[in-house]
């Protein structure tokens, strides 16, 4: 229940920001994988309910950062297919997460559990931190990518239309 309302507010929030692209879903991830951990250590309920909010929070904007950078910048011609592959990518991955972690966690506790989680979302921190560090700042946020000159891509590919 607790992460549900913060993933409603991290929706929101990132609904109402004015832009998006690789620096925000940095922020996202590196908050979500801080959000776990902090479940993660918590020493009583009250701030393991606390973090859980938190970290819901920057699950959902980390999602929607996430989706809402790929359709603005993926070419118009090929957004369906980029969408599906990054939908694949994060519901493919949990059938076979879940067990190992799920594994993980009754052995050694659900703190290691969340853990192995806040690792794994260290991940795209570290890859998008590195990509930033080598960006122009003009490009760390998305921009939608020029307008398809339609007939020109029918003469090119059969398959615009």
């Amino acid at each position: 229940m607790t992460a549900a309302m913060g993933a409603v507010c991290g929706g929101l929030a990132v609904a109402g920001l004015s832009r998006t692209g690789l620096l925000p879903f940095t922020v996202a991830a590196a908050g979500f994988a801080a959000a776990i951990l902090g479940a993660a250590l918590a020493p009583s309920l009250p701030r393991e309910v606390a973090t859980l909010t938190v970290t819901g929070l920057f699950s959902a904007g980390f999602m929607a950062s996430g989706n809402t950078t790929r359709q603005l910048t993926a070419d118009p011609r090929y957004r369906g297919r980029v969408m599906a592959l990054w939908s694949v990518t994060f519901t493919g991955s949990r059938p076979i997460g879940g067990p190992i972690v799920g594994l993980i966690a009754d052995d050694l506790g659900p703190r290691y559990g969340l853990g192995i989680g806040a690792l794994a979302c260290l991940t795209p921190t570290i890859l998008g931190t590195m990509a930033l560090a080598r960006m122009p700042p003009a490009d760390r946020y998305a921009r939608r990518p020029r307008e398809l000159d339609w007939p020109a891509c029918q003469q090119a590919h059969e398959s615009c239309a």
